[in-house]
């Protein structure tokens, strides 16, 4: 497993990222985004307070404000995290 730190460089508002709000029964709360509300996707994290959500959700709301969505805590870098499987 390795891991990428993103530093945050803010820049024009781009795209939005689109994801299904479904919710599955079958799913733990702790392993969907709080953003998406959908399973985890490139599961990243924040610097300072360690929430966890889909890198591309995370990402995108840094570019609007850089605070973590839960906790409202000020951020500077999100932990993305890479799994390899052999």
């Amino acid at each position: 497993m390795s891991a990428i730190k993103v530093a945050l460089q803010h820049s024009p508002k781009g795209g939005r990222h689109k994801t299904s709000k479904a919710m599955s029964a079958e799913v733990s709360p702790d392993s969907k985004c709080p953003i998406c509300l959908d399973v985890f996707h490139n599961m990243s994290y924040l610097d300072r307070c360690l929430h966890k959500f889909c890198f591309r959700c995370i990402l995108e709301w840094s570019k609007n404000k850089p605070e973590c969505p839960l906790c409202k805590q000020p951020f500077r870098s999100i932990y993305h995290i890479n799994s390899i499987y052999h």
